[in-house]
C-alpha cells in the first residue's frame, strides 16, 4: 500500500467565537502552523457560496506546501451554535503530483467520505467522547488508501510498466509516436493526460526529471497507432533537463489556460523552445490547447486570438476542459490521424 498518497487529514470546527479551529487531525505531529492554515484555507468556500455548505466534495488547492486537498463540509443541527447549524470541514491532503490518482477516483472516493462524514456528524450530535473523531478521520485514511491501492492493482495488472511503456495490447502496433505536452505549471497538462488515457498510475513519473509519461493506442484506417506521451513539467528548476526529453518527438501538444492571460502569452516561448530541437525539414504536428473552458465567467482568452496564434504558428487549435472532457479526445485523435497520414 502506498501509505504516503495522503499527506495529512485535518477536522476543522467552525467555532462562533475563535473561528476555524483545527480539533483534530494525522499525522500527529503536523504542526501547528500547518493545521492552522489547512484550516483557514478549508473554510474559504464556505464563507464566498453566500453561508451554503457544499453538498459535494471541494478541490481545495494549498499552492505555499505545494499540496491539494478534498474538503467535505459537514452540517448539523447544534443549539448551542449560531443559527442552531454546526459546522465543520474534513480535509484529505495530498502532493499536487498525486492530483491526477484523486481526480480520477475523486467520484468513487465520496461514498466513503460520505459514509465517514456521517459517522462525525453523529458523534458531534451526542456530544459525547469526541475523542472518537481521532480515531475516525485515522479510518477514513485507511479506507481510502486501501480502496486506492485496489485500484492501483486493477489498473497496473501484472504489467511491469518502464518510462518508455510498452502497450497492455494484444494487437500489433503499426505505428508508435513521442509526443511532447509543454505548457507552464498548471495549466492542466496533467488532467488533460489522464481524461484521455484514463491511466492514474499506469505512468512512470520521474520527480527528478519532471516528466509523466504514458500511452494510448487509437484505431485508425485498420491501424493501431500508438501515442507514447511525455508530460513534461513547466517549472524552471527543469529547464536545463527538459531540452532533451524534446528529441525524436514527432508531435506536440502546447497546452495553455483560457483564465490566465501569462500560460497564452507563454505557448510561443514553449513553441520555440521545442521547435529548435526538432529538425527545421520536418514540419512540426501539433495542436494549441485552451484549456478549462469550462471556466466560462473567468475567460480572458478570446477564441480569435486563439485562431490567430494557430495560425500563426501553423498549428492546428483546440478548446477543452479536462474536467468535462469538451474537445479532449478530439484533440488527441486528430493529432494521431495527422501523424499517421504523414508517416505512412
Amino acid at each position: 500500500m502506498q501509505n504516503n498518497l495522503i499527506t495529512a487529514l485535518v477536522y476543522t470546527e467552525i467555532n462562533d467565537i475563535i473561528g476555524p479551529n483545527p480539533v483534530f487531525w494525522f499525522p500527529q505531529s503536523l504542526s501547528e502552523k500547518a493545521r492552522m492554515a489547512i484550516a483557514i484555507k478549508s473554510i474559504t468556500m464556505l464563507s464566498t457560496d453566500q453561508g451554503m455548505t457544499p453538498q459535494t466534495l471541494s478541490v481545495v488547492p494549498f499552492p505555499t506546501i505545494k499540496q491539494k486537498g478534498i474538503v467535505k463540509y459537514l452540517e448539523w443541527e447544534d443549539v448551542s451554535q449560531r443559527g442552531e447549524i454546526g459546522r465543520a470541514a474534513l480535509t484529505l491532503l495530498f502532493e499536487e503530483a498525486d492530483d491526477a490518482i484523486f481526480y480520477k477516483y475523486m467520484s468513487d472516493m465520496e461514498s466513503i467520505i460520505n459514509n465517514i462524514a456521517q459517522k462525525i456528524i453523529q458523534v458531534e450530535q451526542t456530544k459525547t467522547n469526541r475523542e472518537l473523531i481521532q480515531e475516525i478521520i485515522e479510518l477514513l485514511r485507511m479506507k481510502v488508501l486501501d480502496f486506492l491501492e485496489m485500484m492501483k492493482k486493477e489498473e497496473l495488472g501484472d504489467v511491469n510498466h518502464k518510462a518508455f511503456p510498452r502497450s497492455e495490447s494484444t494487437e500489433e502496433i503499426n505505428y508508435q509516436f513521442k509526443i511532447i505536452v509543454v505548457g507552464d505549471q498548471s495549466v492542466g497538462k496533467t488532467s488533460l493526460i489522464l481524461r484521455f488515457t484514463r491511466n492514474a498510475f499506469r505512468r512512470t513519473y520521474l520527480p527528478s526529471m519532471g516528466i509523466n509519461v504514458t500511452d494510448k493506442i487509437i484505431r485508425t484506417h485498420n491501424n493501431n497507432v500508438q501515442l507514447i506521451l511525455w508530460d513534461i513539467a513547466g517549472q524552471t528548476k527543469f529547464q536545463s533537463m527538459r531540452t532533451a526529453f524534446y528529441q525524436g518527438a514527432k508531435g506536440v501538444l502546447l497546452i495553455f489556460d483560457l483564465t490566465n492571460p501569462e500560460t497564452f502569452e507563454s505557448v510561443r516561448k514553449w513553441y520555440n523552445d521545442v521547435r529548435q530541437h526538432i529538425p527545421r525539414q520536418e514540419k512540426l504536428t501539433g495542436y494549441i490547447l485552451g484549456n478549462k473552458n469550462d471556466l466560462v465567467g473567468k475567460r480572458e482568452i478570446s477564441h480569435k486570438d486563439l485562431k490567430m496564434l494557430a495560425q500563426d504558428l501553423n498549428l492546428g487549435f483546440f478548446e477543452t476542459s479536462a474536467l468535462t472532457g469538451a474537445n479532449v479526445k478530439e484533440a488527441f485523435r486528430n493529432l494521431a490521424v495527422n501523424l499517421y497520414a504523414k508517416n505512412r
